[in-house]
């Protein structure tokens, strides 16, 4: 369905770019990215509806990779969600927290084990699958609008890498600070549209994810969207070091998904061959562009 700007209600956009899901391969359709004449946020315009989205996340989407593989991709995101839960605490030390779009739980679980009162809401109902014991009843599978928690009543929401993927954001937004309190305080973790992937490759960026992300933002738009909602930004916090390792095969993805595309390489070959060579000049380039962030972290309150 078509949408005016989710931000601040323009009907004026220019279009960016077309894109496929080329990262899931759930259909073969063209997505349109566009950025808004008014306030300059970029997203997904036409864009699938409630209903139609869930089609495009596979029914293992927040299933856990093989033993081996999920041991060593839990070793090099256990840092940075260690990080992100650092910064939490430097605001909230205990109480009440919310976890939106927090799939299967696993790192809600990690809040839970840290002390905290630990709620989720998440869309995805085959997530339920996978979630820990330690959270039977606290994850409710439906909207946040629809989980009939009370008024005031967290001390902490947060969204990590969900609310690129939420259909209502005005909706949401109201909802949350109908939910916590006036001391409370959103976390929020979202790709970033300024990163130097996104302006190499375009349509073929691993983090686009179209058409399962529906905006894309930077600093700018990320502010002027939570301040439209009543919303001050406390302050963006800089990534962890080791974030280099949080998509490492992004840039083998990003090139060989462009090559594939335009017909210019289809070597399975030479793919697999490329592929360490790839992530380990990806490693450097991100070392030489520290101060490009692959993703926003941004802490915000009621204003």
């Amino acid at each position: 369905m078509k949408t005016n700007c989710p931000s601040c209600g323009s009907a004026e956009h220019k279009l960016i770019f077309q894109a496929r899901d080329l990262r899931l391969r759930t259909s073969p359709e063209m997505f349109n990215i566009v950025k808004c004449s008014g306030c300059g946020l970029i997203y997904l315009n036409p864009r699938p509806d409630k209903e139609q989205v869930i089609n495009f996340y596979p029914s293992n989407f927040n299933q856990e990779t093989p033993a081996l593989i999920h041991k060593i991709w839990s070793a090099c995101v256990s840092p940075i969600e260690n990080s992100i839960i650092s910064t939490i605490k430097k605001y909230k030390k205990s109480g009440k927290l919310l976890d939106i779009g927090c799939g299967s739980g696993r790192f809600l679980s990690l809040l839970q084990k840290q002390g905290f009162d630990v709620w989720g809401c998440e869309l995805n109902l085959n997530s339920k699958d996978f979630a820990p014991k330690s959270l039977e009843g606290r994850i409710f599978y439906n909207e946040l609008s629809k989980c009939g928690f009370a008024p005031k009543s967290f001390d902490a929401v947060i969204m990590i890498q969900s609310l690129e993927h939420m259909s209502q954001l005005d909706e949401l937004l109201i909802e949350i600070r109908r939910v916590i309190k006036d001391s409370g305080i959103v976390f929020i973790y979202v790709p970033n549209m300024d990163y130097f992937e996104f302006r190499l490759f375009g349509p073929y960026s691993y983090n686009l994810e179209a058409p399962r992300h529906l905006y894309y933002f930077t600093r700018r738009s990320i502010s002027d969207l939570l301040s439209r909602h009543g919303f001050k930004v406390d302050r963006f916090f800089r990534k962890h070091p080791l974030e280099i390792f949080s998509s490492p095969t992004s840039l083998h993805y990003g090139l060989w998904a462009y090559w594939e595309d335009k017909n210019i390489l289809k070597n399975k070959t030479l793919k697999r061959l490329t592929f360490f060579p790839l992530v380990i000049i990806g490693f450097i380039l991100r070392f030489f562009l520290f101060y490009e962030e692959q993703s926003l972290t941004v802490v915000c309150h009621k204003d």
